[in-house]
C-alpha cells in the first residue's frame, strides 16, 4: 500500500550494499512510476555513459543500445533497483539478462503480484515499538517518552504506517508546544483531509516520499478508475468494523452477483493493489486510514444509503444466528 514505506526500505538497503562494496559492478537506481519505456531505457544509458564512462554505438534502436550496455557492464555482481513499477510491462524490456547470474534485480510495487518469475516479500506496517522509535528519532527532547501511552494511541490511530508517523513528527518538530493529544483530536475531526497529513514542500523537501498521505492512497484509487464494481466493493467495507471480516461477509453485500464475481473483483483488484490485506483463509483486513479514505469516498457517494442499510440486514441477521 502507498505509504508503508517501499521507496525508503530499498533506498537504505541501496546504501548499505553501497558502503559494504557488495556490488562492485555498479547499482542503478530507476524512477518508474508513471514513466514510459523510453524514459526508463534511456536512464539505463544516461547510467553506462556517466557512471560507467561507457561509449555507445551511434547506430541501433534503444534495445540494441540497452543489450550493448548490459553485455560490457563492469564487472561484479550488479544491483538493479527498479522503483515504483505500476506494472510488469513497464519494465519487461529493460530487464537485465536472466542468464547473466551477476545482474540481481530489487523492485518495488504496490502490486500483490507482478510475475510468476518473481519472488515477492510484502513490506508490513511497524510494531508499535518500531513505531514510537520512528516517532523519537525526529523529537530528541523526550516528548514521546513523557506522553507515552498518549504515543502509543496516535501509533495506533495512524495504523503504524511510517509515512503517516513521518508526518506527524515531522509536524511536531515545528510545534515545539503542541501535545500529542491535539494531534490526535485533529486527525479524529478531519482524518485524511488534516493538513498534518499532507507533504508541505516548505519543510518536506528532504523526504523520500513524494506526496501526502491522502495523495498517495489516491494513485492506487485511480488504478481502479476502470473498475467501478472494485471501488463500489472497496466503499462497503468500509462499514465493517477495525477487524479482520471473513470472505462470507463480503460476499453478502452483494447477494445479487456471482460469488466467484465479487471475489474477482475482491482479489484480482482490491488485493492486488494492496489496498486490503489478505490475512488468508478467507479472511480479511482493511488498515485503518484506508479505511477512513473509503470511508469519506463513501459518504460523498450515492452509494451511502444502499451501502448501510445492505450492511445493516447482514448484521441483523449474523446476531439472529448468534441468538437462536
Amino acid at each position: 500500500m502507498g505509504g508503508i514505506g517501499k521507496t525508503e526500505l530499498a533506498r537504505q538497503f541501496g546504501w548499505q550494499q553501497w558502503r559494504e562494496k557488495a556490488y562492485p559492478g555498479g547499482i542503478c537506481w530507476l524512477n518508474v512510476a508513471e514513466s514510459d519505456g523510453g524514459f526508463i531505457g534511456t536512464s539505463i544509458l544516461d547510467f553506462a555513459r556517466v557512471h560507467l564512462k561507457l561509449t555507445l554505438p551511434d547506430k541501433g534502436e534503444l534495445d540494441v543500445k540497452i543489450c550493448y550496455c548490459w553485455q560490457n557492464w563492469l564487472a561484479g555482481n550488479v544491483l538493479i533497483i527498479f522503483d515504483d513499477v505500476r506494472d510488469y510491462q513497464q519494465i519487461r524490456d529493460y530487464l537485465p539478462p536472466q542468464e547473466d547470474k551477476r545482474f540481481h534485480v530489487l523492485i518495488t510495487t504496490r502490486k500483490e503480484y507482478l510475475s510468476a518469475t518473481i519472488a515477492t516479500f510484502r513490506v508490513e506496517v511497524l510494531k508499535e515499538k518500531d513505531a514510537l522509535d520512528l516517532l523519537r528519532s525526529y523529537l530528541v527532547d523526550n516528548r514521546i517518552d513523557t506522553q507515552i501511552e498518549a504515543a502509543k494511541l496516535l501509533c495506533q490511530d495512524l495504523g503504524y504506517l511510517p509515512l503517516a508517523l513521518e508526518l506527524v513528527a515531522r509536524l511536531l518538530v515545528r510545534r515545539q508546544d503542541w501535545k500529542i493529544s491535539k494531534i490526535r483530536q485533529k486527525l479524529a475531526e478531519k482524518g485524511l483531509d488534516e493538513p498534518i497529513l499532507d507533504k508541505n514542500p516548505k519543510f518536506h523537501g528532504e523526504m523520500t516520499a513524494e506526496r501526502g498521505l491522502k495523495a498517495a492512497f489516491n494513485l492506487s484509487w485511480e488504478e481502479l478508475h476502470s473498475e467501478p464494481e472494485a471501488q463500489i466493493l472497496a466503499l462497503y467495507l468500509s462499514l465493517f468494523a477495525l477487524a479482520p471480516f471473513p470472505k462470507g461477509m463480503i460476499l453478502d453485500l452483494f447477494p445479487d452477483e456471482d460469488g466467484d464475481t465479487v471475489e474477482e473483483w475482491l482479489t484480482d483488484s482490491l488485493v492486488h493493489l494492496s489496498l486490503v490485506q489478505d490475512n488468508r483463509d478467507g479472511w480479511y483486513e482493511i488498515h485503518p486510514l484506508l479505511r477512513r479514505y473509503f470511508r469519506d469516498k463513501l459518504e460523498a457517494s450515492p452509494h451511502a444509503e444502499p451501502a448501510k442499510r445492505r450492511y445493516c440486514g447482514i448484521m441483523a441477521k449474523k446476531i439472529g444466528r448468534n441468538a437462536i
